[in-house]
């Protein structure tokens, strides 16, 4: 298939080629996505690596498609242009979609991400109404929480590479690009900057329509809710078990509470989503001024 591929730009079918070259390469990815699959329903292969079972499956996948951008972009752009990668790309984010929807879908049910959200949820508009039935321990949450970062992180890592693929940043578009420069500084200069931004605005939609993006989205919804639950029942936790000793004015309250939206902080850096650190730092800091204060008043009474 690859020495078909260098026929159709001289027939003019640059589309066409890329179509058909697409599909070839979505095979590969298909077979390999569907090996790393079957040993993810398997358990996998690490016994320690069973907590990050599924995002380690989706950083295969990433990595695999990554891997066959990396070495077919040279041949792309040399028999049908630079500007052309985006097709290619677009050709195998349908696949990866396609294989990102499956082992989220596999992560859902198993891991019970969206019932474990949805009790919260309900919890959460209706706590009165349900206060007294009995809560998800939010110790159950702690490493759940990390997983799903941890996919948003390589999602995010990925689509990233996608980026800096598609606007060229590569040692042959630099150097030729310099050398034009040389000769029309100007019009080359615009030029390469309008094809730059076109591209990237392509890519960006691409990715924001996407499964991956769509999914990555909707799981790091709940998760700023789920681990809002968790710092807030944590907190709960730490003032319920507060230790002074007779009449020490320190309690083991407050590196207890610091320590716990110190963490969920970091948890939500470590997604690579701002909007993530930006809902938990506001969460972080309405605990502090609301429960927290509560509790800080009233040993200091």
């Amino acid at each position: 298939m690859e020495r078909f591929f260098k026929i159709f730009p001289l027939l003019n079918q640059h589309e066409v080629g890329l179509e058909r070259f697409g599909r070839y390469l979505c095979t590969k990815i298909a077979d390999f996505a569907d090996t790393n699959y079957q040993s993810m329903v398997a358990g996998g292969g690490d016994a320690k690596r069973n907590n990050v079972l599924y995002a380690d499956t989706l950083t295969l996948l990433f990595e695999g498609i990554a891997r066959i951008v990396e070495i077919h972009q040279p041949l792309v752009e040399l028999y049908y242009g630079q500007d052309k990668m985006l097709i290619l790309i677009k050709h195998l984010q349908g696949e990866c979609d396609v294989q990102t929807e499956k082992i989220v879908n596999v992560f859902i049910k198993n891991r019970q991400y969206e019932g474990k959200a949805k009790l919260i949820d309900t919890y959460a508009r209706q706590a009165t109404k349900y206060a007294n039935l009995e809560k998800l321990d939010a110790l159950e949450l702690d490493v759940l929480l990390s997983e799903v970062t941890l996919m948003h992180t390589r999602a995010e890592l990925y689509m990233r590479f996608l980026r800096r693929r598609v606007a060229g940043e590569n040692a042959k578009e630099r150097d030729g690009s310099a050398h034009q420069a040389q000769h029309h500084p100007a019009a080359v200069t615009a030029q390469i900057a309008d094809a730059k931004a076109d591209r990237q605005k392509r890519l960006d939609q691409l990715l924001n329509e996407s499964k991956l993006g769509r999914r990555m989205q909707e799981l790091l919804g709940q998760y700023i809710m789920m681990e809002q639950y968790f710092m807030s029942e944590s907190v709960k936790k730490a003032v319920a078990m507060d230790v002074r000793e007779g009449n020490s004015l320190t309690s083991s309250m407050l590196d207890d509470i610091f320590f716990i939206v110190r963490k969920c902080v970091r948890r939500s850096l470590s997604s690579s989503s701002i909007d993530c650190v930006c809902a938990m730092l506001n969460n972080g800091v309405a605990m502090l001024e609301t429960d927290f204060f509560v509790a800080l008043n009233q040993g200091i009474k």
